[in-house]
């Protein structure tokens, strides 16, 4: 096995680990404690992650020892029969996950810099705090789940990290470029938002199907939409809306590459 490979698959342990990590906080609050509705619930979550933890720690293992004897067709059906048993945790992404660290290796990238950059929210936070941005709690676990319930969607796993983490910049806050990232609260399909009920009519009200808005440029200049569909391993394109006759212009193949963009450089997604 080369190099790049070795480095992919223990990559994926550390994308496993943060996976599982979150269910360190189930029950943290005190009314969830004694819920038993709250607990039927997060025991199909406890459980995925349990299955998780057991397709990954082999691969510890052979990671461990170089990889004698690992078997890379077993490792990968094995992620076939997770993806089958819970299809709505987006066990998929793990794949895009390997491609991904496969890719950058080859690219000569510093593997540190790039684990670093899969993970855009502990920098976006920091750049809205020198910002003077005041940080919103990222939302409930319920919050997503009553979100998903009534638009009948699966979130992307990293837009629901996101919002989990940081529930945006708020409706009346921007960074520094006036882009402004609004709570779940306010997320709507685009069709929602650019409606006619202000007498205005959007030729391109239609041309985003399955496309949320949860970014505003300059006052609705235009906006950004991400692709939410019901399938959990749609990984969330992200497109812009000009409410115009422009052409529909894809901003980024899913949600985390344009975070991690915006990251890098607020301005770039501009």
């Amino acid at each position: 096995m080369d190099s790049a490979h070795k480095y992919a698959y223990r990559y994926l342990i550390y994308q496993g680990t943060l996976s599982i990590r979150s269910v360190a906080y189930v029950g943290s609050a005190w009314w969830e404690r004694w819920n038993l509705l709250y607990w039927f619930r997060e025991r199909r979550r406890i459980r995925s992650a349990g299955r998780l933890a057991n397709w990954l720690h082999n691969l510890a293992l052979f990671s461990a020892i170089d990889f004698v004897g690992f078997d890379e067709d077993t490792f990968w059906s094995e992620l076939e029969e997770l993806k089958f048993a819970f299809p709505a945790d987006s066990f998929g992404r793990f794949r895009d996950y390997f491609k991904f660290a496969v890719s950058e290796f080859n690219e000569g990238r510093e593997p540190a810099f790039e684990v670093r950059k899969s993970e855009p929210w502990a920098t976006i936070i920091s750049n809205w705090r020198r910002s003077d941005l005041p940080i919103r709690q990222g939302v409930a676990l319920e919050s997503i789940k009553e979100f998903e319930e009534k638009y009948h969607v699966t979130l992307p796993a990293d837009f629901a990290e996101y919002l989990r983490t940081v529930d945006g910049t708020g409706v009346e806050e921007s960074d520094e470029n006036v882009l402004s990232f609004l709570p779940l609260s306010e997320i709507r399909p685009v069709h929602e938002v650019l409606d006619d009920s202000g007498g205005v009519v959007y030729s391109d009200r239609f041309a985003y199907p399955d496309c949320f808005v949860f970014a505003d440029y300059l006052i609705s200049s235009w906006l950004y939409a991400v692709q939410i569909t019901s399938d959990p391993d749609n990984s969330g394109p992200v497109y812009r809306v000009t409410a115009s006759d422009a052409p529909v212009h894809m901003e980024a193949a899913s949600f985390r590459e344009f975070m991690t963009r915006y990251a890098a450089d607020p301005g770039s997604v501009l």
